[in-house]
Parts: C-alpha cells; sequence; structure tokens
C-alpha cells in the first residue's frame, strides 16, 4: 500500500489514552507501607485522588523473611469519620491480583475518613492505618463527556490523515 500515509501511532495512541476512562482495580495510589512484627503491609487506594463514593482498598501482606504473600487470616477494612463506622472484609476474590486482597467501600462523605486495616493472623491482630481525604464527587457530565467526546478524537485524525495526503500529492505534483 505505497503511497498511503497514517497518522502517527504515537497520535493515536494519546487519542486513546485521553479518553480513556478511569479503572478501578487492585493498585492504585500507595497509602501505607509499614512492617508490623515480620509482616509487610502494603496498602493501596483506587481512585486518585480519592473521592466520595466508591472506593477500592487493596492490601498487599507479605512474610519479611520470605517475601511470600500472606493470604492467611481475616483482613478487615474499617473507615471511621466521627462517629460513621464503615466495614467490609479484604478478599482476593474481590481482588484481580490473586496475591493481594481487596475491600470496596461506599464512603458517603468528602473530608478524612480514617482508614484501619486489621488482620487476624496466628492468633494476633495485625493493624495500622493512615488518614485518607476524600474530594467531593465528579460532576455527573464528566462520564458522560467521554462518551461524546471520543468522535472528536476521530474526526481529528481523520482531518489530519487529509491533510497530510494533500500535502503528499502537492509534493508529487511539483515534481
Amino acid at each position: 500500500m505505497r503511497g498511503q500515509s497514517y497518522p502517527p501511532l504515537g497520535l493515536v495512541l494519546l487519542g486513546f489514552l485521553a479518553f480513556a476512562p478511569r479503572v478501578d482495580a487492585d493498585g492504585g495510589t500507595l497509602r501505607l507501607s509499614q512492617t508490623i512484627d515480620r509482616l509487610h503491609l502494603a496498602v493501596f487506594t483506587s481512585p486518585t485522588p480519592p473521592r466520595m463514593g466508591p472506593v477500592d482498598v487493596s492490601v498487599l501482606i507479605t512474610d519479611e523473611k520470605t517475601g511470600r504473600s500472606v493470604l492467611e487470616g481475616s483482613l478487615t477494612v474499617r473507615a471511621t469519620q466521627g462517629e460513621r463506622v464503615i466495614s467490609s472484609s479484604a478478599t482476593s476474590e474481590l481482588a484481580t491480583n490473586k496475591l493481594m486482597r481487596a475491600a470496596h467501600l461506599k464512603l458517603p462523605e468528602p473530608g478524612v475518613w480514617t482508614i484501619e486495616v486489621e488482620l487476624q493472623y496466628e492468633g494476633r491482630p495485625v493493624a495500622a492505618g493512615f488518614d485518607l481525604t476524600l474530594a467531593d464527587p465528579p460532576p455527573p457530565w464528566l462520564d458522560l463527556a467521554l462518551w461524546l467526546s471520543w468522535p472528536v478524537v476521530v474526526v481529528g485524525l481523520f482531518i489530519l490523515h487529509r491533510r497530510r495526503l494533500r500535502r503528499q500529492v502537492a509534493g508529487r505534483q511539483a515534481l
């Protein structure tokens, strides 16, 4: 297909990345990394920035000596704000990465929440916590805007393609 020209791959990828929807999954922003006894806890939250509504809390627990993931014991994630307490079990079934455990919390108010993870392991509790500041939820039109704006990217790429073709044709006619 000699003579045809396509938009640069980087432009196409940039278009996809600019309008990619938010994905809630294991990981997110590292909020806590702490070693207690011989266990290392790493706690991640998503979305970033944290907003009122659904919050994914993913926990990776590793044995410091072996480096292996610890999946034994019950893990509870608790969020408190004043008198309000929201609690959920963190399980590997909710996690995409099966080396982690995840809990999905629905936090109804913006502001500062204290997040605490507590593992019951070998008959003793292992607990750690951190503060998480939630912003207001994103405006509802934002989700709709992502769906409505993708045609603009396609039309823009088509226009760039046509301009490039015109330049090539003009260059050939000049020869």
